[in-house]
């Protein structure tokens, strides 16, 4: 994990509600994602391997000490998952806040379920929980440039519908939401130059003798418009599912 807290303050940090050490974010880090699937934990293994190997983008878990919780009505500052920081040959780009990074857990593989929140303007519509998420990402080229497919696919559960919209409604928002998460984190990477679908590797093992002819310094020339074509399919399946009309 990174973080730029003190590290003595960060491992002194107590675990919520007193709970042992080995329950805290530091310790056990999947306790938590495997119950809401934001920002995926990082063995060290991977870290050594993608840290030399050509065109890989390393996504290590940024920490902050929160000063938000309280106990006793005391203040209970607490280590907190806030964001992801991109290293990429060997270099470090930069770090993103959870808020521009959440379209990261559509195309990750460890993601077990993720809640998605379906808003109109500022008014929450329904809360949704996706799980068995699969995706693809196809590299091509097209007009002389490398650009990409992506394809993702999931199931969700109702558990909170405020609005009355039908299931196609729903699944029509979803995908909708889910194709805007994915580009505006791509776009976010982009302006720090970090490649944060890690597409510049999928590109460099399915066409590697195109990369090389492309490659800049081990990176792709990546803009706006890489990302080719995305198709998102979301299939409401139990859970609230009665709730629906």
């Amino acid at each position: 994990m990174a973080t730029t807290e003190p590290m003595e303050k960060v491992l002194n940090t107590p675990s919520i509600a007193d709970l042992s050490v080995i329950y805290s974010q530091l310790n056990s880090p999947m306790r938590t994602y495997e119950q809401s699937s934001i920002i995926a934990p990082l063995y060290l293994y991977k870290i050594i391997w993608k840290w030399k190997e050509k065109a890989e983008t390393v996504l290590l878990p940024y920490l902050e000490i929160s000063p938000d919780w309280t106990s006793n009505n005391k203040p209970y500052p607490n280590i907190s998952m806030s964001g992801i920081c991109f290293l990429h040959n060997e270099q470090f780009r930069g770090c993103l806040k959870t808020k521009d990074i959440v379209g990261i857990r559509w195309l990750e593989k460890k993601t077990q379920r993720t809640p998605l929140v379906i808003k109109d303007e500022k008014t929450v519509l329904a809360v949704i929980v996706m799980y068995k998420i699969k995706f693809s990402i196809h590299p091509k080229m097209k007009h002389g440039k490398p650009v990409f497919d992506i394809k993702v696919s999931m199931q969700g559960t109702l558990p909170q519908l405020i609005s009355n919209l039908n299931k196609n409604d729903l699944e029509l928002k979803a995908i909708k939401e889910i194709n805007k998460q994915i580009m505006e984190t791509y776009l976010k990477g982009l302006e720090m130059n970090a490649d944060v679908y890690g597409l510049s590797s999928i590109f460099y093992r399915d066409m590697p003798n195109e990369w090389n002819k492309l490659n800049d310094k081990g990176k792709l020339p990546l803009d706006s418009n890489s990302i080719d074509n995305i198709d998102i399919k979301v299939n409401l399946t139990s859970g609230g599912i009665s709730k629906i009309e």
